[in-house]
């Protein structure tokens, strides 16, 4: 039941997707804006993933201790 359940939820969801290969093509401040929320996205998802994995690891140390 599970496994129907997260099949059909990956099919069905539609996420949403930006294309960053349009940029050097356009001449918006709109289109700096979102490459810069893009990029600030990135980051902010990259040290969340750092700290998570660095808290995982701190834990394991003091476990061992």
């Amino acid at each position: 039941m599970k496994a129907v359940i997260f099949i059909t939820a990956t099919l069905t969801a539609a996420p949403a997707l930006a294309d960053p290969g349009h940029f050097s093509s356009a001449h918006g401040h709109a289109h700096w804006l979102a490459a810069g929320a893009l990029a600030l996205a990135a980051v902010i998802g990259g040290v969340a993933l750092w700290r998570s994995r660095s808290a995982r690891r701190s834990k394991k140390a003091e476990r061992r201790a």
